[in-house]
């Protein structure tokens, strides 16, 4: 959607499916959220089409939001922690 005009630009649902309880976050161009079974997907910020670029399973419930700090992905599942970075060069 444009927040100002509230222009839908684009609808639908992932092959992978799956409920999702947290918010949806953007960094660097990419937006992530997570399913509920715990599948983080990997959007383009693209408003004119729908892009999946990266769909990582962690095969554990979550009803939470991912965070981003100092460039880290922070995903909590009802187990775990996890904090996700590309490596230093």
């Amino acid at each position: 959607f444009d927040l100002v005009t509230a222009k839908e630009h684009w609808r639908t649902r992932p092959e992978s499916g799956g409920n999702f309880w947290g918010s949806m976050v953007l960094a660097d161009g990419r937006i992530y959220v997570t399913s509920q079974a715990g599948t983080t997907l990997v959007l383009a910020a693209n408003e004119r089409e729908f892009q999946l670029l990266a769909e990582n399973r962690l095969d554990e419930n979550c009803n939470t939001t991912p965070a981003i700090a100092d460039g880290d992905l922070i995903l909590r599942t009802d187990a775990h922690v996890y904090c996700i970075r590309e490596p230093a060069e």
